[in-house]
């Protein structure tokens, strides 16, 4: 059983400060609603998330844990993915500001969908990627589905998220049927471990093809 130290918490520090401002957020908006302290945190958590992740840049190569990779390049598309949803906070801020809905919950979903990127470019295995990936959906189904109440938009905007939660659910079972087949042709759903796989074998059998195919789908959509 592998046991994490503090030590191996510091390369995890901008999924650490990006889950920290989803609660924070979470706790704020249970206490009293108020949409410019909502925004504010998200905004800051998301700064300094990605600011720690360019820190952490030079010279970073950890294995964490069997599912999670820090290296350079996860790094720079971690702060890459938190600078981004910084932006989206500060443009979607005035669209909302004066939208008589139920405005909070909005950057919640968006920190927890910034959550769910950070772990699927830091997946070393297919299980974290596929955590990644259902936690961005799950988050993208509500937001796509805003504003809730607004009697103008509400319709149009539920439509949509139902057809995408459809979609989602179909592309998922693909997903995880060409895990099934990946495993049971290479016995293993790690990463660096199928490369070295991959390298002695091959992937000449349409079997082991189509077993690749399958997950690449889910990811497009």
């Amino acid at each position: 059983m592998m046991t994490i130290t503090f030590a191996d918490l510091i390369p995890l520090q901008p999924l650490l400060i990006a889950t920290l401002t989803v609660v924070l957020v979470m706790s704020a908006v249970a206490v009293k609603r108020n949409y410019v302290i909502a925004y504010r945190i998200t905004l800051l958590g998301l700064i300094l998330a990605g600011l720690a992740s360019f820190y952490l840049m030079p010279n970073a190569n950890y294995q964490v844990t069997p599912l999670l990779i820090i290296n350079a390049y996860s790094l720079f598309f971690t702060g890459l993915v938190c600078l981004t949803a910084a932006g989206i906070c500060v443009f979607c801020f005035p669209y909302f500001l004066d939208l008589q809905d139920d405005k909070e919950e909005y950057f919640l979903l968006l920190g927890l969908a910034t959550i769910g990127s950070i772990v699927l470019v830091s997946s070393n295995h297919f299980v974290s990627m596929i955590i990644g990936i259902e936690t961005i959906s799950m988050s993208l189904y509500g937001m796509v589905a805003y504003p809730v109440q607004n009697g103008r938009y509400a319709a149009h905007a539920l439509e949509a998220a139902v057809k995408y939660l459809v979609l989602s659910a179909a592309a998922s079972g693909f997903m995880l049927f060409g895990m099934a087949l990946i495993y049971a042709q290479t016995g293993t759903l790690e990463f660096t471990s199928l490369t070295h796989s991959l390298s002695n074998d091959g992937i000449g059998e349409s079997f082991s093809i189509t077993a690749f195919i399958l997950p690449v789908f889910r990811v497009s959509v």
